[in-house]
């Protein structure tokens, strides 16, 4: 008898659906590739600055070469000295004159069966470089595009290329462009609207840059980030985060609530009521006119039990005012104001508030702002391992995507006991560190040490329950 066969379509259980609330993301958007051209001997981002006058760079990882082969390749005369700075894999050769300098931008340094080597300019010699990320670009000609994109970005410097995102193997566009930028001598910094319009298209497109003002891709308007867009939870935002915020204060329909107050009053009552008011303000000018002090007035105010806070001056002491304003001033307590009460008004109450210059020690202030209070939270070597398996991060480049097994970054992978304090994944613990503020109640990365799945602990796993 045969035997039944076994299914073999079983889906295999992620970290991530261990995990509640955690989904997987497609890594499909991240085999596009963009390859801009940089021009020769430009300075990139392991280019240290300089005060040498007479100088120039070698890049050690642009060749295959090995240290010695290079060390043997410079044989231009000229060069006086060399500082090596084996941390960043470049070399700064100091040469006697800006003429050697010049021989050296115009020699390629030859290996045999190597890569060449040639010479890099000081950045204090070269016009600054941006390189702008564009996305929503519309999908057309690529000649034509990127025609246009250098035409519109040659109003703030020189565009030295502009490629698109593609995916290796295949002639498609995608929406997301670079455009690289020499910005004008002088200029240290690019100051241009992050989101803007070609000629032709009526998309909005949306870029960024270092230094960029925030811009959203949902709304494609400038100003705020993604993530914080009004389209996405209207009723969560703050008062002041939408361009028309609610009027919380003297709304319409609190001064509705006070007319129909004012109807109830009887009639009778209204000759009554005008006199008082009117003995009230000539009794407020002639003190005003006496005496420089602050006056309590009649405020209307909605219905209910309420306090008013208001900073009142002691009162000079009055003979002829206060019994024209008796109805408004007790003369019990001449120096305080506590307790008083008006005839006809709703006001109950009025004080001086307490001081409001003292500080909150346990609230941590950036200058003049208050920002929120720190949240003592250490994670532990479960949730880290747990949080690092879920997202993917390798322990040797800090990326995302891969394991260390795989990486080609030089040396060992940093242990997880050193990795919240360790500067390659300080961005992955400020997210995870706004992922629990912002959460009512945040994932617990836990690794259970029985099954080793993500998502529970050794006392609630369920191995350790059927036993």
């Amino acid at each position: 008898m045969a035997s039944t066969a076994k299914n073999a379509s079983r889906k295999v259980r992620t970290y991530a659906s261990a995990v509640a609330g955690v989904t997987e993301k497609s890594i499909f958007s991240s085999l596009a590739k963009c390859t801009l051209k940089p021009p020769r001997h430009m300075p990139h981002a392991r280019i240290p600055n300089t005060t040498e006058q007479h100088s120039f760079f070698i890049d050690l990882k642009s060749t295959d070469a090995s240290e010695e082969e290079v060390l043997a390749a410079l044989t231009l005369d000229g060069i006086v000295g060399a500082h090596s700075r084996d941390d960043l894999w470049v070399v700064e050769l100091i040469c006697e004159s800006d003429a050697v300098v010049e021989a050296a931008m115009n020699t390629v340094f030859t290996i045999e069966g190597k890569k060449p080597v040639e010479a890099i300019w000081p950045r204090h010699k070269t016009n600054k470089h941006s390189v702008i990320k564009i996305a929503n670009v519309p999908i057309g000609n690529r000649q034509e595009l990127s025609e246009k994109l250098s035409h519109y970005w040659s109003q703030y410097g020189t565009v030295i290329d502009a490629a698109p995102y593609m995916f290796p193997g295949k002639p498609w566009l995608t929406k997301r462009w670079d455009v690289l930028l020499q910005l004008n001598e002088g200029d240290k910094k690019l100051n241009a609207p992050p989101v803007f319009q070609i000629d032709g298209y009526t998309d909005t497109l949306v870029c960024s840059w270092s230094g960029a003002k925030k811009a959203c891709l949902r709304c494609k308007c400038a100003g705020h980030s993604t993530s914080k867009c009004p389209a996405n939870k209207p009723k969560n935002q703050k008062v002041g985060e939408t361009a028309n915020p609610l009027q919380k204060i003297g709304g319409s329909d609190k001064s509705q609530k006070r007319q129909e107050k004012g109807s109830e009053v009887l009639p009778g009552s209204t000759e009554k009521t005008e006199a008082s008011s009117s003995a009230s303000a000539s009794a407020t000018k002639s003190a005003a006119a006496a005496f420089p002090a602050t006056v309590a007035r009649s405020i209307p105010a909605p219905s209910g039990d309420f306090t008013v806070a208001a900073p009142i001056a002691t009162p000079a002491p009055m003979t002829a005012v206060s019994e024209a304003s008796s109805g408004l001033f007790s003369t019990s307590s001449p120096t305080s104001m506590e307790g008083v009460q008006e005839s006809g008004s709703e006001l109950r109450r009025i004080h001086t508030p307490p001081p409001t210059d003292q500080p909150d020690p346990d609230t941590p202030t950036k200058g003049k702002k208050r920002q929120s209070k720190a949240e003592t939270w250490t994670p532990t070597y479960e949730e880290i391992y747990g949080y690092v398996s879920v997202h993917r991060i390798c322990r040797k480049c800090a990326k995302t995507g891969h394991q260390p097994e795989k990486c080609p970054a030089p040396g060992r992978a940093v242990a997880y006991g050193n990795i919240p304090t360790h500067p390659l994944f300080a961005q992955h613990m400020e997210r995870w560190i706004e992922e629990r503020r912002q959460a009512k109640r945040p994932n617990r990365y836990r690794q259970c040490v029985i099954c080793h799945n993500i998502g529970h602990s050794g006392l609630d796993c369920p191995l350790n329950k059927k036993k």
